[in-house]
């Protein structure tokens, strides 16, 4: 294929580019897409729940939401059932978002082994995730000092991010390949970031955006895809030493495009940062690996209209900044 390929599915043309389109409604719909499909599975088992909706999923109920769903593929009845109430019972009241840190103690005991089983189905299943024992305080006020910086230069930013997000944890180094930060569509609505005293401040900004950016994308994955070529299908990434599909390329692009969006609104905040020099590197290094990567893919995505209608408005949004 030597240019971009449109195939209409349907998709609503709303731009997730920015934070600029109604973010309550937008997280309102992903999460009603889970009520129905509880109440689905609550019928079929004849569970004697139902879904509150006065209240919203955590990542929680998304976590064991798919292990139910696993079970129940291998017909384990008996253990569908019981993720199925699990789920149901890790709704919570609409609060803003918690931040934590991981630690191997009995409180912490189903979210570890929700996020390890997560970690697990990795491809190379080497990636792991330790405690945050050393620190631990001052990586925590590097993280509340991002999160106040996030909302004076964009308050609907904040907002965005308390509406997607219900949990930020901390995690610590582990003996293996640890994370830096990540965010799943199995675990939606949970960031994991690492706290190491080397991080900045403007290291938490960009991977909390960076995350947050991801979990945005998996609301529109949740309606259809985005591009249709074939998983199988590697490109050589100008952000990473392995190929990747061309579902990771689109991420890549969208994540690269929010994250030039708050570097460039922090150059002109009217209040001093002490990591301008840093900030400029990061900005230019994005603009860079962006502009890469949409001729990567404007070359050779197959999109879908909605795919390639987000993929001119990320270009649009990155040509007004630079």
């Amino acid at each position: 294929m030597n240019k971009a390929t449109s195939i209409n599915l349907g998709v609503n043309m709303i731009d997730l580019s920015s934070e600029n389109y109604n973010i309550a409604e937008r997280v309102a719909s992903h999460h009603a897409l889970l009520n129905r499909s509880l109440d689905y599975l609550i019928s079929e088992t004849g569970l004697d729940k139902k879904v509150d909706t006065s209240k919203k999923p955590s990542w929680l109920s998304y976590g064991y939401y798919n292990k139910c769903i696993y079970s129940l593929e291998l017909n384990d009845i008996k253990l569908g059932k019981k993720f199925l109430v699990d789920s149901l019972e890790n709704y919570k009241e609409f609060k803003s978002l918690s931040i934590s840190e991981l630690n191997f103690d009995i409180s912490s005991k189903n979210k570890i082994e929700l996020i390890e089983n997560e970690l697990f189905l990795h491809k190379d299943k080497s990636i792991e995730v330790g405690t945050v024992r050393e620190n631990q305080k001052e990586e925590r006020k590097k993280l509340s000092r991002a999160l106040m910086i996030i909302e004076e230069i964009s308050p609907k930013l904040r907002f965005e991010l308390e509406s997607y997000i219900d949990e930020i944890i901390l995690t610590g180094h582990s003996e293996g390949n640890y994370i830096r930060s990540a965010a799943s569509f199995n675990l939606f609505g949970l960031i994991l970031i690492n706290a190491n005293r080397k991080n900045s401040i403007l290291f938490y900004i960009e991977h909390i955006i960076h995350e947050l950016s991801h979990v945005v994308l998996y609301t529109a994955q949740s309606y259809d895809e985005l591009t249709l070529n074939p998983a199988e299908e590697k490109y050589k990434a100008p952000y990473r030493a392995d190929l990747r599909p061309m579902d990771g390329l689109y991420h890549a692009y969208f994540v690269m495009c929010r994250i030039i969006s708050i570097l460039s609104k922090l150059g002109k905040a009217n209040f001093s940062l002490d990591f301008e020099e840093e900030r400029e590197n990061r900005l230019q290094s994005t603009i860079d690996k962006f502009y890469q990567t949409h001729n990567i893919m404007k070359k050779n995505a197959v999109f879908t209209h909605y795919g390639e209608f987000l993929f001119n408005q990320c270009a649009k949004q990155v040509r007004n900044i630079t």
